[in-house]
């Protein structure tokens, strides 16, 4: 009896969930401060495979998009990847901005898998890689684009500063996901 029960709550439930078409889209990566402050500014992310940067690092090494990666090279990798290098052409979005004026935007997610018995420091150094690429890229483009320090911007008490420093952030987000590998 119970088992027909079952069946019959199973059946029913999927017959009563309507047919989407599913459409791979992530309304917010990024959780930080700014995004809470300036919601208007991002457009939501289109999650393709393209867009993903996988680094493998559940062997103790370095795999970055399937190759062996010397860890002295993580943060040059991941900011070619996200600049306009020829393989990651379609990941680059054209937007414009308020003071950066038009800008190809990378739309990306980097995802990390790590090991469960991974040494702590090794996780850390991996994880303060992908964020310095990222700061760095920041960096760039603030005195590329703005003649400014990107590092001074972060400390402006300044109107016009803090809304560079927004529409870096919108440019340059940090898309970071990780998990441990089983």
């Amino acid at each position: 009896m119970l088992k027909e029960l079952s069946f019959l709550f199973l059946l029913l439930s999927v017959l009563s969930c309507e047919q989407e078409e599913a459409r791979p889209r992530l309304e917010k990566l990024d959780f930080n401060y700014q995004n809470y402050v300036n919601r208007e500014l991002e457009k939501p992310m289109s999650v393709l495979r393209r867009n993903i940067i996988v680094l493998d690092f559940s062997t103790g090494e370095c795999i970055l998009e399937g190759s062996k990666v010397n860890d002295s090279i993580i943060v040059g990798k991941i900011k070619r990847m996200l600049s306009s290098g020829k393989r990651y052409d379609p990941i680059l979005d054209s937007a414009t901005y308020r003071l950066a004026g038009d800008v190809l935007v990378p739309n990306y997610m980097i995802s990390a898998s790590y090991s469960p018995n991974l040494n702590y420091r090794k996780y850390s150094f991996w994880r303060s890689e992908i964020f310095r690429a990222i700061n760095e890229l920041r960096a760039e483009f603030a005195e590329k684009r703005f003649q400014k320090n990107y590092w001074d911007l972060l400390d402006s008490p300044t109107l016009m500063d803090k809304n560079m420093l927004r529409e870096i952030h919108s440019i340059y987000p940090l898309r970071y996901s990780e998990y441990v590998m089983d």
